[in-house]
């Protein structure tokens, strides 16, 4: 009753935010490599597209993006149509699924941590703030009407932590597995869940859950060898260190586009080439940064400023090209520093929690490992996806102080006084 409850507002708010801010998208940027991937995969043509390339007529096989979230758009695709509307619905539907996921876990946590029942109504009020503040929380709904990959990422973070809060260890790897076919950067978090999965059942265990984390990976590696001709999980991390950490980047003091900047002209020939472009834009950077390296951390504090909106007009350009509204954006940003410090504050509280721990180690280092990339405000989702979660846990906490303070014996007042005097 109450998911159905919450998936029914949720559903009201996301059309309406999407109906006022979002239903004329035009697609441009990482959301139009995304759409056009699904729509040659949806089509027949394979996981291919035109970017990069010098021929933009020219179709060749890619590896530029992950495959899961292209993959997911084209089955829907494949059974309606592909449209930016169809593919808004999708994210919707993820969405959907992730704050009720974010109901399942708070509630949880909470009766677990303070011996509550889950049916308490003040603990479901915890699960159910959670769940509506993510819904309607600017900097994430940003991301479910434009063809990202985020809202799916949030997606797999939480049913990983479900999945350990059940101790079911086989479906927490496999999650872990397609983290990794969803975002790069990821494998490290297989890593440690690999690690806690080795202290917690042992050898054997942690075993099989490798041996199925490759068998979920593998088939895209040797996909991206015998296409491509490297056995490589994506081509686009030599673009990120060219893109930062470059010589272009370090004399402009700001992110440079190698597929679009005239500096980078004499390089653009290898576009033919997937894995030659990615190698050669990737010595770029770190010849750079060998020669250089104080670049790390001008890069890292200026994406600082940039993710977190310390700076938000330094922002702009990173949230206009990932087609966010960006006057919605900030007139909200008073509510997202409110709501981060108080969630990060209250999620903190809940670490002893195994599996809010957990949780909070993924999301910790799916948003430090984006301060070393673009650093566009929508990297730090996971970051949101937490503070969201803290809120609802402060909101269950501000609420058992107040039931404290009305349960406090009240005072005798004169007009009792009589009924306690023995007759």
């Amino acid at each position: 009753m109450w998911k159905t409850f919450i998936a029914v507002l949720s559903g009201m708010a996301e059309l309406t935010i999407g109906l006022r801010f979002y239903s004329h998208v035009r697609l441009g940027s990482d959301a139009s490599n995304y759409f056009q991937i699904a729509t040659n995969v949806a089509n027949g043509k394979g996981f291919s597209d035109h970017f990069p390339e010098i021929h933009t007529t020219l179709l060749h096989a890619t590896a530029w993006r992950p495959p899961l979230y292209p993959l997911v758009l084209a089955v829907a695709f494949l059974f309606f149509c592909s449209h930016i509307f169809v593919a808004q619905i999708v994210n919707s539907v993820i969405s959907f699924a992730d704050s009720l996921l974010i109901y399942s876990l708070v509630v949880q946590a909470i009766s677990e941590k303070f011996a509550r029942s889950k049916s308490d109504w003040s603990v479901r009020f915890g699960g159910i703030s959670a769940s509506l503040i993510f819904i309607t929380y600017p900097p994430l709904f940003s991301n479910t009407f434009v063809p990202l990959s985020e809202p799916l990422l949030l997606l797999l973070l939480l049913l990983a932590a479900k999945f350990y809060s059940k101790h079911n260890y086989f479906l927490m790897s496999a999650t872990c597995g397609l983290l990794v076919l969803t975002k790069p950067g990821t494998e490290v978090l297989v890593v440690i869940t690999l690690l806690l999965i080795l202290k917690k059942a042992g050898v054997r265990k942690a075993a099989k859950c490798l041996a199925l984390v490759v068998l979920i990976v593998l088939p895209w590696i040797l996909r991206n060898y015998f296409a491509l001709g490297a056995p490589v999980m994506e081509t686009s991390d030599g673009f990120n260190l060219a893109s930062e950490y470059s010589s272009f980047s370090q004399s402009s003091n700001s992110f440079v586009d190698p597929v679009f900047d005239p500096k980078f002209r004499k390089y653009w020939p290898l576009q033919n080439n997937e894995v030659k472009w990615d190698h050669q834009l990737a010595i770029l950077g770190i010849n750079n940064i060998d020669a250089h390296p104080t670049v790390i951390a001008k890069t890292f504090k200026r994406n600082i400023e940039i993710m977190f909106q310390l700076r938000p007009q330094m922002a702009v350009p990173a949230e206009t090209s990932d087609l966010r509204h960006i006057r919605l954006i900030n007139d909200t940003l008073p509510w997202y520093i409110f709501v981060s410090l108080m969630g990060l504050i209250f999620i903190s509280r809940m670490k002893d929690v195994d599996y809010i721990k957990y949780f909070l180690f993924m999301a910790s280092w799916d948003t430090f490992s984006g301060l070393f990339s673009s650093g566009a405000p929508r990297l730090r989702a996971s970051f949101d996806l937490a503070a969201c979660i803290g809120f609802g846990f402060a909101l269950y906490y501000f609420l058992q102080k107040a039931e404290a303070s009305r349960r406090k014996p009240n005072q005798l007042e004169p007009s009792n006084l009589a009924s306690t005097v023995p007759s």
